[in-house]
């Protein structure tokens, strides 16, 4: 177990991070956005899947109440694509959520030196 945390805090280990204080801070709110978006458009994708499994799980239900050809055959071509997004909807998913690890695990170990400046952090600002 000794040996694992080790590895584990090593892996997790601040790297040396050095620049003006303005250029730091800006990467890191830029991350900050980032990683913002991310998850917004990883809950918008996970809700369209959702969406489409109802679609392909009531497909019947739904042809059954149309009566007009073409809506029928415009309900059936999207149901060909919903069942084609079942398959690259989770790979985007698994994806994002990959870079968002990615993302959090930068943010973690480039960690702005606060130490160093020398000041008092703990300083009223208005």
């Amino acid at each position: 177990m000794d040996i694992f945390f080790y590895n584990i805090t090593q892996l997790l280990k601040p790297i040396h991070v050095e620049g003006y204080l303005d250029d730091l801070i800006g990467k890191q709110i830029i991350n900050h956005i980032l990683i913002f978006i991310l998850v917004i458009s990883l809950i918008f994708l996970f809700i369209f899947y959702i969406i489409n499994n109802i679609f392909i799980l009531k497909k019947d239900q739904i042809l059954n109440k149309f009566i007009k050809k073409y809506i029928k055959f415009y309900i059936q071509s999207h149901s060909f694509f919903a069942k084609l997004s079942l398959i690259y909807l989770p790979i985007l998913i698994l994806i994002g959520l990959l870079i968002l690890t990615h993302g959090f695990y930068f943010l973690m170990i480039h960690q702005i030196p606060y130490d160093s400046l020398y000041i008092d952090l703990h300083t009223d600002v208005s």
